[in-house]
């Protein structure tokens, strides 16, 4: 099954405050990616360093990152910007799991979480 998205965007970073980038962008033959451009900047989309976790969709669309992180938060990122679209705070220690997935309505996602305090979270968001 192809992708639903024509461009992709990876990040990298590791307990540092810069981010590196690459942007990906599908071949002419539609099924392999070609490497167009490489970037490092600031982090701007989480306060702290760190990523426990990463679940993605193709929704529409929409490219989501949803990143559970070492600060105890939850936070859903467009993967082709890089910008914060939803951050979620419930938990009280590290998020070990994210998953998101679609929702029944039309835009509607299902984030679920558990973390190293014992509880499982579940989110209904609409984009």
């Amino acid at each position: 099954m192809k992708p639903d998205c024509e461009d992709i965007k990876i990040a990298i970073g590791f307990y540092g405050n810069r981010l590196h980038t690459i942007d990906f962008t599908r071949g002419s033959d539609g099924d392999a990616y070609m490497m167009m451009h490489q970037n490092e900047t600031e982090l701007t989309f989480q306060e702290k360093p760190g990523i426990g976790c990463l679940s993605s969709l193709v929704l529409d669309s929409k490219a989501l990152i949803v990143c559970g992180s070492f600060d105890h938060r939850i936070r859903m990122v467009s993967a082709r910007t890089l910008k914060l679209l939803v951050q979620l705070s419930f938990h009280q220690k590290i998020v070990n799991r994210v998953e998101v997935q679609r929702g029944k309505g039309k835009g509607e996602v299902t984030v679920h979480s558990v973390s190293e305090d014992g509880y499982y979270a579940q989110w209904l968001l609409t984009l």
